[in-house]
Order: C-alpha cells, then structure tokens, then sequence
C-alpha cells in the first residue's frame, strides 16, 4: 500500500499524482499454509493471500506490511504493466508490521518512490492510498490523516514494543 501525501486538493492534481507514481506499486500475491479449526479439528490448509508493496529502487526492494507476507511461503510480485517476478523475504517484523522483500527482475516500466518520513505528517493532512482492496489492482483512495500515535503495548506476550500508528 502506497500512501502520498496531495500537495494540492483538486483532482486533477489526484490524477497527475497517480499516474507519477502508480507503476513503484507492486502487487503481492502469496502462497503457503494456514491451520483450519473445524468443529474441534485443526488441519493444515494451503493458503493464498493478496497485498501491496513500494518499489524502493531498480535493484528491487520492496517494502511492504509483515501481515502480507509473514506465513507465506511464496511471494510473487506483479507490477503495473502485468510482468510478474518472484520474491523473497528479506526481513518481516510482524511487531512492527512491516517486511521487506527483493525482487528478482524489477519489470522495465516500474518507477521507484522516495519513502517519507512518517514524522512530518500532520493530523488532518490529505493522503492518496494506492493498493489492491478487495482485489482490485491498483485502485485508489483519498483521505485524511486521522491520528497519529505511538503506543507502547505488549503484543502477544513479546515485551513492550513501541508501535507508531498513523
């Protein structure tokens, strides 16, 4: 998932923005294995999942959200011409919900973005959410910046992690 920040409120300007950016959005489609708790029975099930990466350079980092990718055993990545590359798991921390993965063969046509920094936004500050909800590649979103936190939190019994919520 992709979020921009809209330096200007007309649409027009939504569009340019888009089209500047939409083809550094990998698509991330991944297999491996799930358990299935049916009627008290637990099964392993083969399992397939969809998400959203950032192409960070043309030697191919992609940062992406740990729950995307954490139980995966495989991750392909499909850019915005349709060309797919296969990827694997360099780093997944699924306390801070967030991986980063490397491509094998970053498609001709993919531009790279410059990731900001989360500490200079601002509460009510328009965003643009480029991503593939509900399976649809590549759509687009707008809003606002709701709320900035960081908590300080144990999940799942791991010690106290400073999480950063935006």
């Amino acid at each position: 998932m992709l979020f921009l920040t809209v330096v200007d409120e007309t649409a027009a300007d939504v569009v340019k923005l888009v089209n500047k950016v939409d083809s550094a959005v990998v698509v991330l489609k991944t297999a491996g294995r799930s358990l299935d708790v049916t009627n008290g029975k637990v099964k392993e099930v083969a399992a397939k999942g969809l998400g959203t990466g950032v192409l960070g350079d043309n030697a191919g980092p992609v940062v992406t959200a740990a729950h995307v990718v954490q139980t995966a055993d495989k991750v392909v990545a499909e850019f915005a011409d349709g060309t797919e590359s296969e990827a694997r798991i360099v780093a997944c921390d699924p306390a801070l919900d967030l991986a980063l993965l490397l491509i094998e063969k970053v498609a001709n046509s993919s531009k790279v973005v410059r990731l900001g920094d989360s500490d200079k936004l601002k509460l009510g500050e328009e965003i643009v959410v480029i991503d593939s909800l509900f399976g649809l590649s590549h759509s687009v979103s707008t809003g606002i910046v709701s709320g900035k936190h960081q908590l300080d939190t144990d999940l799942a019994g791991l010690g106290a992690v400073a999480l950063e919520i935006i």
